[in-house]
């Protein structure tokens, strides 16, 4: 949940406004949320981190796979395979 915040906050910047700091921050973050799938531990086996992140809420105040999907596809990361279980749960 904590990295998702700032990422939505960076999502908000145009990309020609980006330093190079903010471009680096964005990608060890969104690699981050990837690796999990956006919601899933890598190190038990892919199994669901939290069940209620597969639920949508409103108002959204922490963290859901749309919140994350949102996110990481506003950063330009649409064609990366890892956002697939996740967007497939949201169908």
């Amino acid at each position: 949940m904590g990295t998702i915040t700032p990422l939505d906050a960076f999502s908000e910047i145009p990309r020609e406004r980006m330093t190079s700091e903010f471009k680096e921050d964005v990608e060890k973050g969104v690699e981050f949320l990837l690796m999990h799938r956006l919601f899933k531990a890598d190190h038990h086996q892919f199994k669901v981190i939290n069940p209620d992140w597969l639920k949508f809420s409103f108002p959204r105040f922490f963290y859901d796979i749309l919140r994350g999907l949102s996110v990481v596809t506003k950063l330009g990361y649409t064609k990366d395979e890892r956002i697939i279980d996740a967007f497939e749960i949201l169908l």
